[in-house]
């Protein structure tokens, strides 16, 4: 073709390699996720990148049941583990917005039913980890007893731990614990007036076009085409034992393909489900009273700033399951990494993708 104009030129040569780098991009992408189910840790991967706020891989990886040969695809759903914190954490800053929470108030205002010694805690204590409330006990053995019930509301999900000591004073210093976001979504579900899921849906998944996201259950209640669940036993793949996420709720109950959760990021990042003042309120890092520097935000996510960029990272793993959520939200791009084998960790790959589609 000859150009008979040299802005046409220009335009012509200029789009062509734009696509070819993004191609490049993705297909460096693509060999990144292939090797991670090659590598024999994984038996199978959803992926999501979105960049500019625009979809630029939803794909599967790998098989979503080891037996039959049957392939992950883009649609498969996956145990999402602990990256459904920071989603929980949006519903919060969500309910801020709409002057329904205020997270610096003690939440013995909101439950009063709870035991005195919770009652001095504040939201903002359980989204960043400091509200002195425990993890599981003995490793796996409480989370594996737990997970043989069905926890119809958050607050079925309470009499685990709220009766047990705080290991620190609120807002004393950094403790993780998934027990701190079962409370935060029984916390969430009564300023809403509305069940925890119901909340999720109408205020999270639906604005931000995220379908086939739901909490977890027992198997009968599952979805079609849900991936099987692997682990690691003496460097073998075997089957996971069965389990039952519903008394996680926002601690790390729910269950979605990659992309969808993408979605989300996205239009976090667009500002479609939280307004600009939430948006950059959620990015401000917390401080401790010990002045110990931790990288949690109000919107209780690992979250870190150099040379002016800003990154967060949220991972999550437990039987059957890893997942990873890196973004850089001022340049739109995330990605999102979910296993169906509690392997090895992804996020090193999943940071590796990110910055792929970052402009320098």
């Amino acid at each position: 073709m000859e150009c008979k104009s040299s802005i046409i030129c220009f335009f012509i040569v200029f789009m062509a390699f734009a696509q070819n780098d993004s191609g490049d991009k993705i297909e460096k992408a693509k060999f990144i996720l292939d090797s991670i189910v090659h590598q024999n840790s994984h038996v199978g991967i959803s992926a999501a990148i979105m960049a500019k706020g625009k979809t630029v891989l939803a794909q599967g990886f790998g098989y979503k049941n080891i037996e039959t040969k049957e392939v992950v695809d883009q649609n498969t759903v996956f145990r999402i583990y602990s990256i459904s914190k920071p989603l929980t954490g949006l519903l919060a800053m969500k309910m801020v917005e709409e002057k329904k929470l205020n997270i610096n108030a003690e939440i013995g205002r909101i439950l009063p039913s709870l035991p005195k010694h919770l009652h001095q805690i504040t939201s903002k204590h359980l989204l960043a980890h400091i509200s002195g409330i425990r993890h599981y006990k003995d490793g796996w053995k409480e989370w594996d007893s737990i997970s043989q019930f069905r926890c119809k509301t958050p607050l079925e999900a309470l009499d685990v731990f709220v009766r047990d000591s705080l290991l620190l004073n609120p807002g004393e210093q950094v403790s993780y614990t998934s027990f701190g976001y079962v409370l935060l979504s029984a916390i969430l579900e009564k300023v809403g007036k509305k069940p925890f899921t119901e909340l999720m849906e109408e205020k999270i998944f639906v604005p931000s076009e995220a379908k086939r996201i739901q909490l977890d259950g027992p198997i009968e209640t599952y979805p079609e085409n849900i991936t099987s669940f692997y682990d690691i036993e003496n460097g073998k793949i075997v089957k996971t034992r069965p389990v039952n996420n519903s008394c996680k709720f926002g601690g790390g109950g729910f269950n979605a393909p990659a992309h969808a959760i993408a979605k989300i990021w996205r239009a976090y990042m667009s500002k479609r489900t939280i307004n600009e003042e939430s948006y950059e309120y959620s990015k401000q890092q917390v401080k401790p009273k010990n002045g110990e520097m931790i990288y949690t935000s109000n919107l209780g996510i690992g979250t870190n700033t150099r040379n002016g960029r800003t990154s967060m990272l949220s991972n999550g793993a437990g039987p059957g399951g890893r997942s990873t959520v890196y973004m850089y939200p001022d340049d739109q791009v995330v990605v999102v990494l979910i296993s169906n084998t509690l392997g090895d960790k992804v996020q090193k790959e999943a940071i590796q993708i990110a910055r792929l589609f970052v402009n320098n």
